[in-house]
This record gives structure tokens, sequence and C-alpha cells, in this order.
């Protein structure tokens, strides 16, 4: 009762599964129901937030250039408690993310070739071929936020 008349913000939990989310006017295909979508939402029934940010402010993205195993994953470490708006995008974050969302990795988390590329190893396709980087890096421009990829011979090679 407590939630009467306050805005609700709903909040899709999955585990080893594909999601695929349609927030457009239409339903992809007809439903055997009738049901309004959420960009034909009533006004009345939203609550429209803005992003607050500074007049004029551009996101930044920085790409940090190093050698292997000489300190640059620790450097990063360090930047990001200093500057908790930056948000890492790389294999070793993707990794944290799959252990805080319980997924099991075959040879467990604690094996990785490397800091730069530890491998995914998930038996999980969209993982293990690197999709799920693709997308981020796709989405990322979207978010508004500050990033800083940490991929160390991609930041070196074109």
């Amino acid at each position: 009762e407590s939630l009467v008349g306050k805005v609700l913000f709903p909040s899709i939990t999955y585990k080893n599964v594909t999601l695929q989310v349609n927030l457009g006017p239409e339903p992809r295909v007809p439903l055997p129901f009738k049901c309004r979508m959420i960009k034909d939402a009533a006004a009345e029934d939203l609550q429209i937030t803005q992003i607050s940010e500074a007049e004029g402010a551009k996101q930044e993205v920085l790409f940090p250039v190093g050698l292997p195993d000489q300190g640059l994953f620790d450097w990063l470490d360090q930047f990001l408690e200093e500057n908790p708006r930056y948000t890492e995008l790389s294999d070793r974050k993707l990794l944290e993310w799959s252990q805080q969302s319980q997924l099991v990795r075959q040879h467990g988390y604690g094996e990785k070739s490397s800091n730069d590329k530890p491998g995914m190893n998930f038996g999980i396709p969209a993982l293990d071929d690197l999709s799920v980087q693709k997308t981020l890096a796709l989405v990322a421009p979207a978010l508004k936020r500050d990033f800083v990829v940490m991929e160390m011979k991609a930041n070196l090679v074109p």
C-alpha cells in the first residue's frame, strides 16, 4: 500500500537468456490481447526524468596506452577511485559483471590469460564470440557517460 500513487520503475533480471525489448509504439507481432506499449503510455502514467549535466558539458572517452603487465590496470583502478564518473569498458569489467550476475565460467574466475584479453570461456555464444563487447561499444555513445576503454592492444594498433 505504501507504493500507491508513486512512480514505479520496471526492472528485469535474467540469467543465461537473450532478452529483446520492444519500446516502440506497436508490438512486433499481433498479440492475443490488448495493451498499450511504453511509447504509447498516457502522460499521466509517466514521470520523465532529465539527466542533469553542466551547460555545454561533453562526455569524455579515454583510451589509455601502456605495456602489458606494467601497471596500467593498477593505474586504472586508482583513476576510477579518484574519478567515479568514469565507467570502465573492458573484458576485465565484463568478467566482473558476469561474476556479479552469478554466471558460471567454465574454468572459474581465477583463470585468465591476461588482464587485457582474459578470455570469456562461458560456453555462452554471445559472451564467447565477443558479441556483448560489440553491443556495448555501439550502445555506449547513447548513454551520456564518461568512459575509459581498456583495450591495451586495440588502443595501440589501429
